[in-house]
């Protein structure tokens, strides 16, 4: 069967270049924020009302909210917009193929813009949000909030660059330590040569964790547009399902992070583990939206 000139331009239309996705990206997005500022209030609310803060202060600290949690709605937003979209390919019997390799030319330079992110972006706004909590928290009822406050600069924090510095700066140390070692062999200088190397490596996996995660969050957009395709149910029923697939995923990471300490220990080891499986189970769903496909296209003929 030949395809319509309608169905060639749905098809043209139809991938994470279109306007459907930035649709549905903006949708979830919103929806996303409304809960995240309301969480704000509800747990900042005493802290905030009581304080004169202008219209403009109130949208300032909420951006900021959001943009603190931003690491981890990225995830939910990419996961259900990537589902509705591919839902949508499905249904319009578009070219399965053809639609994800289109789409590779946008998950590839996504990934480098969410590498950014993390490795620049997300520090100091998060670290701008406490801040502003702080100041906020300063004031009493009724007075002003200061826009020239200087506690962001006081508060400390790291993005990539420092992280890099922080380990090359305790490499050195360390390595003059070991030198004085050998010359005097003192216990003192062995447990700070322990402890300089201990915090060596959480600097290492931290900057790692950086370097992950983009990888973590497309591994769940490619999830989401394979679940999409393989589910063409109703949007609510759709819904239901990937909000029940997350809760699954959250809680037993949460339970496995705590169980085994990987909270804060061997961090990186522990996300390269949830990306592999990710990735199994997106590679099974590939095999598996590729089989349904090809039966699609059989049927059609």
């Amino acid at each position: 069967m030949s395809s319509s000139p309608q169905n060639n331009a749905s098809q043209e239309k139809t991938s994470l270049a279109s306007i459907l996705w930035l649709k549905y990206l903006a949708v979830i997005f919103i929806l996303l924020c409304i809960y995240v500022v309301s969480l704000f209030y509800y747990r900042y609310g005493v802290d905030v009302f009581p304080k004169s803060l202008t219209v403009v202060q109130h949208l300032t600290i909420s951006a900021y909210s959001v943009l603190s949690m931003l690491s981890e709605l990225l995830i939910p937003l990419f996961f259900f917009s990537g589902a509705f979209v591919y839902r949508f390919v499905r249904l319009n019997r578009i070219h399965l193929l053809a639609s994800l390799k289109r789409d590779l030319f946008v998950i590839l330079p996504l990934g480098v813009v969410l590498w950014t992110y993390f490795a620049y972006i997300e520090e100091p706004s998060s670290r701008r949000f406490y801040a502003m909590i702080f100041d906020v928290q300063q004031l009493q009822p009724g007075e002003a909030l200061n826009p020239r406050s200087n506690t962001y600069d006081l508060m400390k924090g790291d993005n990539l660059s420092t992280l890099h510095e922080k380990v090359d700066t305790l490499e050195v140390q360390t390595s003059q330590y070991k030198q004085k070692l050998t010359e005097n062999d003192s216990p003192n200088l062995g447990r700070l040569i322990e402890e300089l190397q201990n915090q060596q490596q959480k600097y290492i996996e931290d900057a790692m964790v950086i370097h992950l995660n983009p990888l973590y969050i497309l591994m769940f957009l490619v999830l989401g547009m394979l679940l999409g395709y393989l589910i063409p149910i109703h949007k609510f029923a759709l819904v239901a399902i990937l909000i029940a697939i997350g809760l699954i995923w959250f809680y037993t990471s949460g339970f496995l992070e705590t169980t085994f300490g990987l909270r804060y220990t061997n961090k990186h080891v522990y996300l390269l583990g949830k990306i592999g499986l990710l990735f199994s189970v997106n590679t099974i769903l590939m095999f598996v939206a590729f089989r349904i496909f090809q039966r699609s296209k059989r049927t059609q003929l």
